[in-house]
C-alpha cells in the first residue's frame, strides 16, 4: 500500500546420495530486494518519495544450508543420525532507519533417530544451535530516531525498541509410541 518494490533471486537445491545409507543435500538462496519507490505526504499534503529510509525486513542475501543424514540398520532398529549448518547473511529487522539489524550468522545442529523393527516405537536425540548463537529473529521498533543519535516516541507516543531473539543451545529428547 505505500510503493513499489522489486525482488530478484536464485534458488539452487542439491541431494547427493553418495551411498545407499549417506545423503548430502545442499542449498543456497540469493537475493536482491528493494523498495523502488514509498510516497509519504508532508503536512502541508506534498507528496514525497522517502524510499531510501525503508527497507525489505528479514531477507537476507544470502541463506545456505549443508546437511548430511547416515542411516544405520541394525538389529535394536533403525538409526538415522544427521546434522546440518545453517547460515543467513546480515539483514534488517526494522523497516526505516535501519533501527534493527542482525549480523549473518550460522547454526549447527545435530541429531539422532531410532526406530524400532516393528515401527510402533521412536526416538529421538536433538542438540539444536550446538554453538549457542544469539541471533535476532524479530522486532517491535516504535520509536523515531534522531539526527543527534536520540529517539523520540513514535506513533501514538509508544516508546519500544524490542528485539526477540531465536532459541539458544537446546537439547531434547522424545520418545514415542504409535498404536
Amino acid at each position: 500500500n505505500i510503493g513499489s518494490s522489486t525482488a530478484a533471486g536464485l534458488e539452487l537445491d542439491v541431494e547427493y546420495s553418495a551411498t545407499d545409507a549417506l545423503s548430502l543435500t545442499f542449498s543456497l538462496g540469493l537475493v536482491d530486494a528493494k523498495f523502488d519507490e514509498v510516497i509519504s505526504y508532508l503536512p502541508d499534503g506534498t507528496a514525497t518519495d522517502i524510499s531510501d529510509t525503508y527497507n525489505i525486513t528479514n531477507t537476507p542475501d544470502t541463506t545456505a544450508n549443508f546437511a548430511v543424514s547416515y542411516e544405520i540398520e541394525s538389529s535394536l532398529g533403525n538409526f538415522v543420525v544427521n546434522g546440518n549448518y545453517y547460515y543467513r547473511s546480515d539483514y534488517v529487522l526494522s523497516p526505516t532507519d535501519l533501527l534493527v539489524t542482525q549480523d549473518g550468522y550460522g547454526l549447527l545442529n545435530f541429531g539422532v533417530n531410532w526406530y524400532s523393527e516393528d515401527g510402533d516405537w521412536t526416538a529421538a536425540l536433538q542438540w539444536k544451535n550446538v554453538t549457542d548463537e544469539e541471533y535476532i529473529v524479530g522486532t517491535y521498533a516504535f520509536v523515531t530516531p534522531q539526527d543527534d543519535g536520540s529517539y523520540l516516541p513514535g506513533l501514538g507516543g509508544d516508546n519500544r525498541l524490542i528485539g526477540y531473539y531465536g532459541d539458544p543451545q537446546t537439547v531434547a529428547f522424545t520418545v514415542g509410541y504409535q498404536f
